[in-house]
């Protein structure tokens, strides 16, 4: 029975190398023709860089109340933020202002729906540092426009809930100067005695307690505005301009049909060198077989045992 031998298959190979590299060549051709009749799209990517001071935190009451889950420590926190800005940056608020700014370049997009847009986008970001926005299309041109539109509308309506997020921090340290004050003049009525002080003590806490009342109403406003962000992130844009390039470059496309040549050719000499040995090399042996097999060496034949006729 004929077997396979790794080191045959590669004596047969070194033997037989215009064979095998003609196998290549052409897989590689028809990848080279298929990255031209069918070519990759382009990807553009911008950065933007996002960062969040978790040392001046502090105190995180004015934020806590807008998240799904208690952030346990600064690292939830964190990733709770950063998420946060994630989902601004993908929403669809921003990928409207993106497409009327689009809009305004070029005729182009004005038959693209919001939908289109949002598919050919996608974000990559890990921690606070560069995140990647990318946007795919299948020309050039307009990938990059939709990637840097995308970043500076992005970056804007950030920048937009910052500017709640700050109002916010701000209310959060003056109501908690008039809690301070009210407990202080809350003490300084308990030990007073009826009388003018009295009073006077009574109408300074109405008037401490109507005044954080009004502080905690903008506050709370100033709260929703902001989504939850914390006025302790910070945005930059890069300066540089846009990457592009293809999804799948014509080089990458024709070394991998290279390689599958290569396996398919590899699949055909399995096949030509019978692992699988042919059927009739399989069959049990004859009667005649079975028989020649007590001639000898002197060629003279041996009558056949019972043995043999019983099989």
């Amino acid at each position: 029975m004929q077997t396979w031998s790794f080191r045959d298959e590669i004596l047969r190979m070194t033997r037989q190398w215009y064979i095998v590299l003609a196998f290549i060549v052409a897989g590689g051709l028809l990848g080279l023709g298929g990255a031209y009749l069918y070519p990759a799209p382009y990807r553009a990517t911008a950065d933007l860089y996002v960062g969040i001071d978790v040392i001046r935190v502090g105190e995180m009451a004015h934020v806590i109340p807008l998240a799904e889950t208690e952030p346990l420590n600064l690292d939830d926190y964190k990733n709770w933020q950063l998420k946060q800005v994630a989902d601004v940056i993908s929403s669809e608020k921003v990928l409207t202002k993106t497409l009327d700014s689009l809009r305004e370049q070029d005729a182009y997009w004005d038959q693209v729906k919001t939908e289109v847009l949002a598919e050919r986008m996608d974000i990559y970001w890990y921690d606070a540092g560069n995140w990647r926005l990318e946007v795919i299309h299948p020309q050039t041109a307009y990938a990059a426009q939709a990637v840097e539109a995308w970043r500076e509308a992005g970056y804007t309506r950030v920048e937009e809930l910052l500017v709640h997020a700050e109002h916010a921090a701000e209310l959060d340290a003056e109501l908690q100067s008039a809690n301070t004050s009210i407990g202080i003049v809350e003490e300084k009525i308990a030990s007073l005695e009826p009388g003018t002080a009295l009073e006077d003590a009574q109408e300074e806490l109405a008037l401490l307690t109507t005044k954080r009342e009004e502080i905690l109403d903008e506050y709370h406003q100033a709260q929703d505005d902001s989504l939850g962000l914390s006025a302790n992130l910070y945005l930059e844009p890069s300066s540089s301009l846009s990457q592009e390039g293809r999804v799948r470059s014509t080089g990458t496309v024709t070394l991998v049909a290279g390689g599958i040549g290569f396996l398919v050719w590899v699949l055909v000499a399995f096949l030509r060198t019978g692992v699988f040995p042919p059927k009739d090399r399989q069959n049990p042996p004859t009667r005649h077989d079975r028989e020649s097999e007590h001639v000898g060496r002197n060629g003279i034949s041996t009558p056949p045992t019972e043995e043999t006729h019983a099989g």
